[in-house]
């Protein structure tokens, strides 16, 4: 059984998010640029298909799940705290993540 794709209203609201924290590690951090760079290809590949109307979708080819996004989730606090994000930043983007029904 396939899992279920991420509401597109979460989807919307984890963009912004994703953006945010994603502009303030390309700020802070001496994290590796091609790997930024890579991370910031693929949230624009994934941001550019849902203002399509698409969802969300990783190479345009296969749908991200729930599971994976929150993976990204994970793996972009891991890089924020790696990379000295502020604690307000990572807690503006935690509310939002909450507030997700």
């Amino acid at each position: 059984m396939m899992e279920p794709l991420i509401p597109l209203k979460i989807a919307e609201r984890l963009y912004v998010a994703m953006g945010v924290v994603i502009q303030e590690i390309q700020k802070k951090s001496d994290y590796p640029t091609d790997t930024l760079d890579l991370i910031v290809h693929h949230y624009e590949i994934s941001r550019s298909n849902y203002l399509k109307g698409k969802g969300w979708q990783e190479k345009s080819i296969k749908d991200v799940t729930q599971t994976e996004v929150f993976e990204l989730h994970k793996w972009l606090i891991d890089r924020a705290a790696e990379s000295k994000v502020s604690a307000e930043d990572l807690e503006l983007w935690e509310r939002e993540m909450d507030d997700h029904p």
